[in-house]
């Protein structure tokens, strides 16, 4: 009997080891499978080979209800609005924002990820995805010749940001968009309502100054400035208009002789957003006071206290010595070409960047780093609480649970591939349209000139968006 009882704990033995490696194997594979298609459908992006993508990103029935459907809906709407298939571009992204917007889970589905790997649960999308959702929307209704409709994605971004800044409590050094500012305030110039245009330029250049240059290096366009001093003497501002000519030393500006030329505005989508990577961080336990542990990283000056333990929990976690923790982190990529400028009459222009992505991305995701490594140390303690159990009662289970906890403890490396790293834009003002343009695209290695039709905006404006990868 006393044989038969051993084998059959070996027995069992072996089956929740394999229950434990088939669910680790599950986790593991899946994420592997996306990964893979993530790093196919970059390459498409950065060949610019937008048919490619876009049949990558249909055929793949998993990602379309499944747990990464934001990241489907919202890089399958750029790819389409590259396609010129506005309309099927905008349901997309009205899906992505839809998702985003909506902050709740499955309860169960959160738990579960929550115990075993974030990966797991549905991808909800960064704030920087969220509420580019809505700027290319509008370029969509731009296409459409809807301004309306593309102002209330502007406000609609604005309120999403809102709603980001309520939930991080504070937290977020990202307080405010001055590019989604500045892009209302085009539209608003526009649709020669130059009241609101003068808010919204005005608001922007304030996000700028206070925000955006001590936070991103990035000063405000000048563009920007002679578009508020524009708007400021179109509304009969005229102690702005002078007292603006005079803070930013521009009275050779005279917004007088442009009242009636023609406006073409350029922006310019260059590169790709940042590549989601993991980095492992080890923290130390160490003896606090009255049998408190803590965990800490001098490297990060991270300094963790966990919750209230016994004593014998306490124990448990001083004798692992150090714990591993994965957190996700953006990788910089580098941009082919560094610059752009419009060739008219033998002219050049410059154009000015008026938003760094790739930034924002980096920047919001410290700003909730702490609460992510707190997540992650909650999640990790239940496990490694649970193997010291194990252990005590089965060493071979207890290995088998410390190796499935070592490598399923992954950071969360989803995001979207489509989005550009950089928006820059100018403003040339002619007296006639002009129906094409002229630009030089410099990379490293030689100089590209091409040309691009217009799009008619309004009466007096038209506006030209170039692409580069």
């Amino acid at each position: 009997m006393h044989k038969r009882s051993i084998q059959k704990k070996l027995f069992m033995n072996k089956i929740l080891t394999f229950q434990f490696c088939f669910i680790f194997f599950f986790v593991s594979s899946c994420t592997s499978i996306f990964s893979k298609k993530q790093k196919k459908l970059r390459k498409f992006l950065e060949n610019q080979e937008f048919q490619k993508a876009k049949d990558l990103l249909e055929k793949d029935k998993k990602l379309i209800n499944g747990k990464n459907k934001f990241i489907y809906s919202f890089d399958l709407g750029i790819v389409l609005q590259e396609l010129g298939n506005y309309k099927l571009s905008n349901k997309y992204l009205e899906n992505a924002y839809s998702l985003f917007d909506n902050f709740l889970q499955k309860p169960i589905e959160e738990i579960f990820a929550f115990l075993i790997n974030p990966n797991i649960a549905s991808y909800r999308g960064e704030i920087h995805e969220g509420l580019f959702s809505n700027y290319f929307k509008a370029i969509n209704f731009i296409y459409l010749n809807d301004l309306e409709k593309a102002l209330i994605e502007c406000k609609r971004c604005h309120n999403l940001h809102l709603i980001y800044m309520d939930k991080m409590e504070g937290k977020a050094g990202f307080t405010a968009d001055a590019f989604f500012q500045l892009f209302m305030g085009i539209i608003y110039q526009a649709s020669e309502d130059y009241n609101n245009a003068f808010i919204a330029y005005r608001n922007s250049l304030k996000i700028y100054e206070d925000l955006y240059l001590p936070l991103f290096n990035i000063s405000p366009p000048k563009q920007l400035i002679k578009d508020l001093i524009f708007s400021a003497y179109m509304c009969g501002f005229d102690s702005e208009v002078e007292n603006l000519q005079e803070k930013y030393k521009m009275k050779d500006y005279d917004p007088k002789s442009e009242e009636n030329m023609h406006n073409s505005l350029v922006f310019w989508h260059n590169g790709l957003v940042p590549i989601k990577e993991s980095i492992e961080i080890n923290f130390v336990a160490v003896p606090g006071v009255a049998g408190v542990v803590n965990l800490q990283n001098k490297d990060l000056n991270i300094f963790v206290t966990l919750p209230d333990l016994s004593s014998k929990d306490s124990n448990a976690f001083l004798d692992m010595k150090f714990v591993r923790f994965a957190i996700p982190k953006y990788s910089k990529t580098e941009n082919n070409f560094y610059d752009l400028k419009i060739n008219l009459d033998n002219k050049l222009y410059s154009l000015e960047i008026a938003e760094n992505i790739e930034s924002i991305a980096i920047q919001t995701l410290n700003d909730r780093i702490k609460w992510e490594i707190s997540k992650t140390l909650i999640r990790v303690a239940i496990k490694q609480l649970s193997q010291y159990l194990v252990s005590k009662q089965n060493q071979t289970l207890g290995l088998a649970l410390g190796v499935f906890n070592f490598i399923s403890e992954g950071a969360d490396e989803r995001s979207s591939q489509a989005l550009p790293k950089t928006i820059s834009y100018t403003r040339i003002k002619t007296q006639n349209p002009l129906k094409n343009i002229s630009y030089n695209i410099y990379s490293k290695k030689a100089v590209y000139k091409k040309s691009l039709k217009n799009i008619p905006i309004s009466k007096k404006t038209d506006l030209f968006i170039i692409r580069t990868i």
